[in-house]
């Protein structure tokens, strides 16, 4: 039983790191869609488009650079609301990665 438990939890494990190595795919038109109610303004949803866009190619080009545990806290963080953002997601990853080069006290 224990052996069962030991090989369930690596399974689990190994899974969440494969899934945090590569870059999540998000619904861009979801997101812009949700975002644009908020103003009124449909030139709004453009500017969400273009901006998610450059924001996925980006980090297409820097995912490998990011430590897997960050990409899978914000992924998370990203996806909270419910419309998941790669703006979002790469202000969580910059974030992370300006702190992790702090000096530690």
């Amino acid at each position: 039983m224990m052996k069962l438990a030991a090989v369930f939890v690596l399974v689990v494990a190994q899974t969440a790191l494969a899934q945090a190595a590569q870059l999540p795919r998000f619904n861009i038109a979801a997101t812009c869609r949700e975002a644009q109610p908020l103003t009124g303004d449909k030139s709004v949803y453009q500017s969400c488009v273009s901006e998610e866009m450059s924001a996925r190619r980006k980090l297409a080009r820097t995912w490998s650079t990011y430590k897997p545990s960050w990409q899978t806290s914000c992924v998370g963080e990203a996806e909270t609301a419910g419309t998941p953002s790669y703006v979002d997601l790469l202000t969580c990853l910059q974030l992370d990665k300006e702190a992790g080069a702090l000096p530690q006290q």
